[in-house]
């Protein structure tokens, strides 16, 4: 009679044990990279980037070679399970570094593939991008600094990696709280193949949800300076009657930007960027005027950006939060619609402020 409270116990201990369904690390498929696009056969067609390393050490992935395997299926979460079949590994979603969206998919709306913000599987910090191209070439593309080329994405969206001031890192986290939102839309970063390889090019600017336009890399930069709250970079400032452009490196800059009810009670947009900057190459200007020069340059790139999404209908900077913080009651925010009618005809004042703290050629 006493076995039975024993038996139970012991039974108890097994069963909640953490170690029971263990597999090893050369019993698991690491996933790193998930292609997402239109099949052919079936509505999406699913790739992953699975490293196959050359040895046991950590050090093994820096030189390690990768395998793609691409299915399709009626939902992401189905071609997915494809590829697991195909597999005498379990596949491991935990360790998803990118996940990269196809265009035709992003223009048919994020808001409709489930898997991307509902799956417990892959990580909320896991970046998302959009490919310039079908996603099959983009996953399988390689790139010279790396040999796996998930981890030359990761690497070059994360904050303490990336030296690009045109790339627009957004974790998945991120993109979901803008796509809830219904004043203001996402945005990601694009990648292609024909970049030295597979490399981060542009953004693609959402509205609503659905894929309507694309930055270029310049535009990217300005975009990239409103959108955070310290900038650097270059900076070329035309010289009337074809003269030679002057050269400033912006050493830091800040940058805000916001909404104010006008006396019409109409909402105006306005942007206020201010930098330090050094002179690159020798210039003959005098230091004011190079200065009021790049000032009129910086407000001339921005207004240009910020008037080309008022023409998409697509407010990724959040002026329709910040009026709805600013005034709860004013009828622009009643609603979508009716912020969008009045995002597109809002005036734009942006004002830029540029010193010039070192002359002379810098090396």
């Amino acid at each position: 009679m006493r076995r039975a409270p024993l038996a139970a116990a012991l039974a108890l201990a097994v069963a909640s044990a953490g170690c029971w369904d263990f597999r090893d690390t050369d019993e698991r498929a690491l996933v790193l990279m998930v292609g997402i696009d239109r099949g052919q056969t079936a509505p999406y067609q699913v790739s992953v980037q699975i490293p196959i390393p050359r040895g046991g050490a950590p050090e093994a992935l820096i030189a390690s070679d990768f395998r793609v395997l691409a299915e399709e299926g009626r939902t992401v979460e189905e071609a997915l399970e494809k590829i697991r079949a195909s597999l005498y590994r379990f596949m491991e979603l935990g360790q998803v570094k990118v996940v990269i969206v196809g265009e035709a998919v992003a223009r048919e709306g994020l808001g409709g593939i489930d898997w991307l913000w509902h799956s417990r599987r892959f990580p909320a910090v896991a970046f998302l991008a959009v490919a310039r191209e079908p996603v099959a070439e983009v996953i399988r593309a390689r790139t010279p600094p790396v040999a796996l080329p998930a981890l030359f994405l990761y690497h070059a969206f994360r904050p303490t990696h990336g030296v690009d001031d045109g790339v627009v890192p957004v974790e998945r986290w991120q993109a979901l709280q803008r796509l809830r939102s219904p004043l203001e839309d996402v945005f990601l970063p694009g990648v292609t193949s024909r970049k030295y390889g597979l490399n981060v090019e542009g953004v693609a600017v959402f509205r609503e949800g659905r894929l309507v336009g694309w930055f270029s890399p310049e535009e990217s930069r300005t975009f990239n300076r409103l959108r955070s709250t310290r900038f650097y970079g270059s900076l070329a400032v035309p010289r009337g009657g074809g003269g030679k452009p002057g050269d400033l490196l912006l050493t830091g800059g800040r940058s805000r930007y916001g909404v104010r009810v006008g006396a019409g009670g109409e909402p105006v947009l306005w942007a206020h960027l201010e930098a330090q900057a050094a002179v690159r190459e020798r210039d003959e200007m005098p230091i004011r005027e190079l200065e009021a020069a790049g000032a009129r340059q910086l407000e001339e790139e921005t207004r240009r950006v910020l008037a080309r999404l008022q023409a998409l209908g697509a407010d990724p900077l959040g002026f329709g939060e910040r009026l709805r913080r600013l005034d709860p009651t004013h009828p622009a925010v009643a609603g979508p619609e009716a912020w969008r009618r009045a995002y597109a005809r809002a005036p734009l004042e942006v004002e830029a402020v540029i010193r010039i703290r070192t002359t002379g050629y810098t090396r």
